[in-house]
């Protein structure tokens, strides 16, 4: 399996934690270049499941729909309403959200909860809970390292 984020801040995060056992990671650092979205899809042919997070706000939702239009096989990792809406019961959702609302492309539930709370939550807030979720590597997989300057 390979884990896909929308900000560095996760790959950082799963970097610091588990160090050179760190699951595979590639971040798209906001909305996914031509060459995120090619990695990924070759990722995914050469036979690795992929799983997203992004943030819980309404462009989150468009680059996760952007991904999920493009690269249909990718599924949701911690992605969904019940995820956001622990996070909203946890106090988590500290900002208002802004901007144009957005339909969630893998849980019809999400944007819905979203407008009903009308909070973001951000990847770093969740980081605890993606962190805990994360199996560690075995020594046959590789790290894919990501930068705002890769993948």
């Amino acid at each position: 399996m390979v884990l896909a984020c929308e900000n560095p801040a996760v790959v950082a995060a799963m970097t610091d934690r588990f160090g050179e056992a760190a699951p595979p990671i590639a971040c798209v650092d906001g909305m996914p270049s031509t060459a995120a979205l090619l990695v990924l899809e070759q990722l995914s042919r050469d036979g690795h499941e992929i799983r997203y997070h992004g943030d819980f706000d309404w462009h989150g939702l468009t680059i996760a729909g952007v991904i999920a239009r493009k690269l249909p096989m990718i599924k949701p990792w911690r992605y969904g309403a019940v995820d956001y809406e622990r996070a909203i019961e946890a106090g988590l959702g500290t900002l208002e959200l802004s901007g144009w609302p957005s339909v969630s492309p893998w849980d019809e539930d999400l944007a819905p909860a979203m407008a009903a709370a009308g909070r973001a939550v951000y990847e770093e807030q969740v980081l605890g809970d993606l962190l805990r979720d994360v199996p560690i590597a075995t020594t046959d997989l590789a790290f894919i390292p990501a930068t705002p300057h890769q993948v």
